[in-house]
């Protein structure tokens, strides 16, 4: 039987080093400084990280350097480029709420060709919320909204879709 996603997020995502809650530890650190002000979206200053890492090193009893943090950066934001690509498959469903995708067996059977989209299939980046928060500039980011599913791709247009402008210059984000 093949790995599930989880079980290939798990196997690519952490290892004896680096936990789930490391990561998750870190991650709201990133977060934090950004939701403050401290730090601007797009890619975490060396204070944030500094910051993050001593929250890490703190909580776990680990001595990790900041080159450790830093490297964790860079995939952190390869995994956020690699899971934006995956959303704008034509046919791919995000649902926020169970972190799950959706999409028909043969945009699936197409990604199976490619393992590093292979462990998204029906199974979305559990980090998504935070990564889209730190890495995502704020610049037109059109997400279509069906349902309680989200969908990134300007290819597939569904009838009761809107289009929403997450820019803070929209028209769409005014009162």
């Amino acid at each position: 039987m093949a790995p599930s996603a989880d079980e290939l997020q798990r196997n690519m995502f952490y290892n004896e080093n680096w936990s789930v809650a490391m990561e998750f530890t870190f991650l709201a650190v990133l977060v934090q400084e950004i939701t403050m002000g401290v730090a601007e979206p797009g890619y975490p200053d060396s204070y944030a990280i500094r910051v993050g890492m001593l929250e890490v090193n703190q909580t776990y009893g680990t001595f990790y350097d900041y080159n450790f943090f830093e490297s964790k950066v860079r995939r952190l934001y390869e995994r956020f480029l690699r899971f934006s690509k995956v959303l704008c498959l034509p046919g791919v469903l995000y649902d926020p709420i169970t972190k799950e995708l959706n999409a028909d067996q043969f945009v699936w059977d197409t990604a199976m060709e490619k393992p590093l989209i292979r462990i998204y299939v029906n199974k979305a980046d559990p980090a998504w919320d935070d990564l889209s928060t730190i890495f995502t500039n704020p610049v037109d980011f059109p997400v279509k909204f069906q349902d309680a599913n989200v969908h990134a791709s300007e290819n597939a247009v569904h009838d009761t879709a809107d289009v929403i402008n997450l820019s803070p210059n929209s028209d769409n984000n005014s009162e």
